[in-house]
C-alpha cells in the first residue's frame, strides 16, 4: 500500500479499534457492575464474568481492537496512531451515558471537548520527519505539548 494511501488507512484502522475498545470497556463494566460488591475481592470472579455473554463479546471487543491496533500501526506513524486510540475515552464516555440512559454533566462534556482539542492539536502539531527535527518542528511539537498539558 502506497504512503499516500496507508496513513488514511491506518487512521481510519485506528478509529475502528478505538470505538471497539470503547464498546469493550462499556459492555465488560456493564457485566462487572451487576455482581455483588463482596465479589470484587473473590478469586473467582473472573469464572463468574466468563459465563456472562456480554462480558466475553466485550472481550471479543478487545480482541478486534488490539489486531485492529496493530495493522494501524505496521500502516501508520506511530505518532498519528496512538492519539486516534485516545479517542477511545471519548467514545466509551458518549456510549456509557447512551447505554445508562442519562445525560453528561457539564464537567463531563467540558473534559471530553478538552480532550478532543487537545488531540487535534497534538496532530496538528506533531509532525514527525525521518529521525530529523528542524527548528520550526521543534517549536511546534513543544507548542504542542505545552498545550495538551494544560488541557
Amino acid at each position: 500500500m502506497s504512503g499516500l494511501i496507508a496513513q488514511p488507512a491506518a487512521v481510519l484502522l485506528a478509529f475502528v479499534s478505538a470505538v471497539c475498545f470503547a464498546i469493550a470497556n462499556v459492555l465488560q463494566q456493564r457485566v462487572a457492575a451487576k455482581l455483588p460488591t463482596t465479589a470484587a475481592f473473590d478469586g473467582g470472579v473472573l469464572l463468574r464474568l466468563v459465563r456472562r455473554p456480554l462480558w466475553l463479546l466485550g472481550l471479543l471487543a478487545v480482541i478486534v481492537s488490539v489486531v485492529l491496533q496493530g495493522i494501524a500501526l505496521g500502516l501508520g506513524r506511530l505518532v498519528v496512531i496512538e492519539p486516534v486510540l485516545a479517542t477511545s475515552l471519548l467514545v466509551a464516555l458518549g456510549l456509557s451515558a447512551w447505554f445508562g440512559r442519562h445525560r453528561l454533566r457539564p464537567v463531563e462534556w467540558a473534559a471530553a471537548i478538552a480532550t478532543f482539542a487537545g488531540l487535534v492539536v497534538f496532530l496538528i502539531t506533531a509532525q514527525p520527519t525521518s529521525g530529523l527535527m528542524n527548528q520550526m518542528s521543534s517549536c511546534r511539537s513543544r507548542f504542542g505539548a505545552l498545550v495538551a498539558r494544560h488541557m
